[in-house]
């Protein structure tokens, strides 16, 4: 993108969408902007500093045209957020926060990120404007459905164009260039419309402070916080209980029997047990073995008794005392660099005895699965 100032690019496809957004931000010492929950299922990495819910050729900093496209009678798009850090040349670079809902538009572009542009003071500006303007979608989505509003309410703001208004589609149309008034007094006149129409948004204090969003840990601390649960739920096995840790909606799994005073045996699954997409390729079955893995050393086979020594999956025997923590590393790795799962949410489990009965493990924070339904 050819920006002047170095803004830290995580890898895409490292991280979910939304956890890679709020990481890039987080890293760049900026907050981030609410996306209205119904479209976190639809929201995605377009590209380095660019996500949403809506793929289009046009950059965020054609603002206009974003700001046209919505006032217009006839091709008023669906709901969508857009967020993007774009820009050219050295210095002409802006973070941009569109969101559009049933209720509201808001097209907001703020200096950010040039090469002349004091970083401090731009950084606090840009975290000052996308907290409010996350309170004017808070508002705008708490408004009574039942009643009956003036239009939808645009917000369109520009340190660029150095202009911005806040009025409802059924007010006449203002020029975008006029210099109505600062990205600041366009949002704070955005949260005084609000006010106006009654319903719940009208019996908010805007003079008391509001309370901070509590986001979701990163993907990454959800996967460190789960190895640490996990470790500390193979310590609690008792000798003939085991726990099967799998992928939601797949056969790939990795399992756990407690041996008492011989120590823990711990099992990935191998192609024995997976066909189609489940399926392990060749390079997935080296990584297996390079992260610590042993090779399946036989296949059953019907009416031939299984070797003691051995198994027809991937499989260490630890011995006594067991690391767990290494243990329950192995584990994540092969969840994670194997069987890809993104993130612990994508996880279910289940712990038996030898009678096929639940046992307790203490909290993995994923989903527990009925006595039989484990794909181990």
């Amino acid at each position: 993108m050819g920006k002047a100032k170095n803004l830290r690019l995580w890898p895409l496809g490292k991280l979910p969408p939304l956890d890679n957004a709020m990481e890039t931000f987080r890293d760049a010492g900026l907050h981030f902007p609410l996306v209205p929950e119904s479209m976190l299922p639809s929201f995605q990495t377009f590209r380095q500093w660019r996500w949403g819910t809506r793929q289009t050729s046009r950059s965020a900093y054609q603002w206009e045209w974003f700001v046209a496209e919505a006032e217009s009678d006839t091709d008023r798009p669906a709901d969508y957020v857009l967020i993007e850090h774009a820009g050219h040349g050295i210095n002409s670079y802006s973070i941009h926060y569109y969101v559009v809902t049933r209720n509201l538009a808001m097209f907001l572009q703020i200096f950010y990120g040039g090469a002349y542009m004091p970083e401090p003071e731009t950084k606090e500006r840009v975290n000052r404007m996308f907290d409010a303007a996350s309170e004017v979608l808070r508002l705008a989505e708490a408004i009574d459905p039942s009643l009956d509003l003036p239009g939808r309410l645009i917000v369109a703001a520009s340190d660029r164009v150095d202009g911005g208004y806040a009025r409802w589609t059924n007010d006449p149309p203002v020029d975008t260039r006029s210099k109505l008034t600062s990205v600041e007094n366009a949002i704070a006149e955005a949260r005084e419309r609000l006010a106006s129409v009654g319903g719940v948004a009208s019996q908010i204090d805007f003079n008391a402070e509001v309370p901070a969003l509590k986001v979701q840990v990163t993907a990454e601390q959800a996967w460190e916080d789960f190895e640490r649960d996990l470790a500390a739920a193979l310590e609690m096995l008792a000798e003939d209980e085991y726990l099967a840790v799998e992928r939601k909606r797949t056969n790939l799994y990795v399992q756990f029997s407690a041996q008492g005073a011989f120590g823990m045996r711990a099992e990935a699954v191998s192609n024995t047990f997976l066909s189609g997409a489940d399926t392990l390729s060749a390079v997935a079955c080296e990584h297996l073995i390079e992260i610590g893995w042993n090779a399946p050393t036989y296949v059953p086979e019907d009416g031939v008794p299984e070797p003691a020594d051995g198994s027809c999956n991937f499989y260490i025997d630890a011995a006594n005392p067991v690391p767990w923590a290494y243990v329950a590393g192995l584990a994540v790795r092969t969840l994670r660099e194997v069987h890809s799962a993104r993130h612990p949410g994508d996880l279910q489990y289940s712990a038996k005895d030898a009678d096929g009965d639940a046992v307790a493990v203490g909290n993995l924070k994923i989903r527990k699965n009925a006595p039989n339904d484990a794909g181990a």
